[in-house]
């Protein structure tokens, strides 16, 4: 098991991982936090132990999960869905949400995607013009 200043560490660094490299890293989780930059490399170099209310301001803010940091289990899946909310859900946002996330996946080395549905896979239905405007307008 981790210690909890590494994991605290590797909390972090998940954070880093997800500010564009024209932002200072530091600025950005002081902002968070309303913590001075001080505190905030005390917090960084593991000096202060992150609050549970810290940990959870950035966990929200970034979209960086902790789960992942309490164990290798290999029969845990983590996952997020959007739910389909038809005041502000449209088609274009849920193909872009479709991008976002295997642009998310490609970013990795080992890679593997497991698709399970009771349907057609979207990505099947692409490829025949009828088909896709039957499941479209009829799902």
């Amino acid at each position: 098991m981790e210690s909890s200043k590494g994991l605290q560490q590797l909390f972090l660094q998940q954070i880093k991982d997800t500010i564009p490299s024209n932002l200072s890293f530091v600025d950005e989780v002081a902002e968070v936090l309303s913590l001075s930059s001080d505190s905030t490399y005390r917090r960084i170099r593991g000096e202060t132990t992150l609050t549970f209310e810290e940990i959870e301001k950035l966990s929200r803010k970034f979209n960086v999960s902790i789960d992942n940091l309490f164990g290798n289990s290999q029969d845990l899946v983590t996952f997020h869905y959007r739910a389909i909310n038809r005041e502000n859900f449209t088609f274009d946002d849920y193909l872009e949400s479709i991008l976002g996330n295997l642009q998310a996946i490609n970013k990795f080395d080992n890679k593997e995607l497991i698709y399970a549905a009771k349907d057609i896979p979207l990505f099947h239905l692409l490829l025949f013009r009828e088909l896709t405007a039957f499941k479209s307008s009829f799902g």
